[in-house]
């Protein structure tokens, strides 16, 4: 099969698609069917387009505009952060990118790493239709890595985790295993994660800039400062890099089903509809407990997580 670029075909018409690569304030970069890049002046009053989309291009006085927006599937967002000043923050929720097949979850095993901050992201960002990998970085930096990997598997056996260094060429060797060719993925993660240092890997030559992260408190610096999709050649492959994260909460509906599928199936058969799984009578969560099916330490994180989820989620 032929390889066009940016994961895109040609057309039979006069007319021309492009997948928009990374923006500025005044332009959009969209990658064509060749492989070029191209610049792509910003016209008021237009949509603000993402990285990710498919756009169909057209000629105005000797140069390329967007015409139309052609497709916005599997889109990432999370709710704004606040404290930002970004121009297009405007409304309650940020698109990250979009017709995002693979989304890759970074966490750094030496930022003072938490089931917390773990089950907050796959929360927010898991949704049906998108394949999720949940990355666990700097495992030269932890020195529990089989523990860790060995718990959170037994706490959640449907998520994908990877252990990695990007010093390791094997863990390396087993993350581009899983980016599946002709496909686009997304890196998300805090500060310092290692975004943009296994992209570098991955790339084989240093286009993004990395910095340590602070020895005082273990955050990162915010390195990566937009949004940009780079293509894989060898593998075939679009891989999106984003800013690192302060806040991750979300305008939307938070299902529990990603992390807490168990105890959903569990519920259906507690004698309550609205069952809390707490002090309430005939609880099938509970009695799974109770019988050993169910640990009593994953109750506690659905219930922790079942708090929280109120306070970040539709305010």
């Amino acid at each position: 099969m032929e390889n066009y670029g940016y994961g895109l075909k040609p057309r039979s018409d006069q007319k021309q698609d492009g997948r928009l690569v990374s923006e500025t304030r005044q332009s959009y970069q969209i990658g064509l069917v060749t492989g070029e890049v191209i610049t792509v002046k910003k016209r008021y009053g237009e949509p603000n387009y993402v990285v990710g989309d498919l756009v169909q291009l057209t000629e105005q006085k000797g140069r390329l505009v967007i015409e139309r927006l052609l497709t916005r599937e599997q889109v990432v967002k999370k709710a704004v952060n606040h404290s930002l000043k970004d121009y297009r923050q405007l409304e309650a929720s940020q698109i990250l990118a979009s017709n995002v097949d693979q989304l890759f979850i970074l966490i750094a095993l030496d930022q003072n790493f938490s089931l917390s901050k773990l089950e907050r992201f796959i929360l927010v960002f898991q949704q049906d239709g998108q394949e999720l990998h949940v990355l666990l970085t700097k495992k030269d930096l932890c020195s529990q890595v089989d523990d860790t990997l060995a718990h959170l598997s037994s706490l959640y056996p449907h998520i994908r985790f990877t252990a990695l260094s990007i010093f390791d060429d094997q863990s390396l060797a087993v993350v581009k295993r899983q980016l599946i060719p002709q496909s686009i993925g997304l890196m998300i993660g805090a500060s310092g994660a290692g975004k943009s240092s296994l992209l570098n890997r991955l790339l084989g030559q240093d286009l993004e800039r990395t910095e340590a992260v602070k020895k005082r408190d273990g955050k990162g610096k915010h390195t990566t400062t937009g949004t940009t999709l780079h293509v894989l050649e060898e593998l075939d492959y679009c891989l999106i890099d984003s800013p690192g994260f302060k806040g991750i909460d979300s305008q939307e509906v938070v299902s529990a089903v990603s992390l807490f599928d168990d105890i959903v199936a569990l519920a259906d058969s507690c004698k309550f509809s609205d069952c809390q799984h707490k002090t309430e009578p005939g609880c099938a969560v509970k009695a799974a407990v109770v019988s050993g099916e169910l640990s009593k330490e994953k109750l506690d994180r659905y219930h922790y997580q079942a708090d929280n989820i109120k306070q970040f989620t539709a305010r």
